[in-house]
């Protein structure tokens, strides 16, 4: 049998039908899933969610969330979603004011910024520490204009999940990076670099003794002064 829905109830609308108690349950209940979240966001990494810091991603998904359901389901009581609306919010200010006071707390929550690059070579175990594979590296170079790795002085990924370059300029030689190159052979010592670091091998050496890799391109010549 349907029950009879009555609508602009204002005592369901804000308060619901729950004891006064079921608000501490609330709190509690946003401070636990918030923390969570939290620790998986911070677990996938930051090039998992963009430019976005992982703080300000927790919060849009939280509110989105928060904001939506009191706003289609009239089940859901206004004052509830008021409350953990409210909760995420101040969460986040308290997070917000601990970085700025705190390095531990800004290094817990802000990531930290990791060199990719040194000096036209990968830092391969940085990589593998961040979860970057080196198509997401290359890509990532790319978009700043870099068609070879012998142009970066250093790359860095900011906490942020973006890349922060500083090129050399002049004539330099270096690992390409464009899809088009492939492998070939080298004609001298300082043409062969590894495929995997982008170390200097010379030519009689079976691998690189930087990273043990064994595939080898030929380095390619990049002329363009970038100022």
């Amino acid at each position: 049998m349907l029950t009879a829905f009555q609508s602009l109830d204002w005592h369901k609308m804000f308060v619901g039908d729950a004891p006064p108690a079921f608000l501490i349950e609330i709190a509690i209940r946003t401070c636990i899933i918030y923390a969570y979240s939290l620790l998986l966001i911070r677990w996938i990494g930051g090039r998992g969610i963009g430019q976005m810091s992982v703080v300000e991603f927790l919060l849009v998904v939280a509110l989105g969330s928060a904001v939506g359901d009191a706003m289609f389901y009239p089940d859901v009581p206004l004052i509830h979603a008021m409350l953990v609306i409210t909760l995420v919010v101040g969460i986040n200010k308290l997070i917000d004011i601990g970085m700025c006071t705190s390095p531990r707390i800004r290094r817990i929550f802000g990531g930290r910024t990791v060199a990719v690059v040194e000096h036209g070579r990968i830092n391969l175990e940085a990589l593998r520490s961040l979860k970057v594979s080196r198509e997401e590296l290359f890509e990532g170079l790319r978009d700043k204009g870099i068609r070879n790795l012998g142009r970066i002085e250093a790359a860095f990924l900011e906490s942020g999940g973006h890349f922060s370059v500083f090129r050399h300029e002049g004539r330099v030689a270096g690992l390409p990076i464009l899809p088009a190159v492939t492998p070939g052979s080298a004609a001298n010592s300082y043409d062969r670099l590894c495929a995997a670091c982008a170390a200097q091998v010379p030519v009689p050496a079976p691998a690189c003794s930087h990273c043990g890799g064994q595939d080898f391109v030929v380095a390619v010549v990049d002329t363009d002064d970038i100022r």
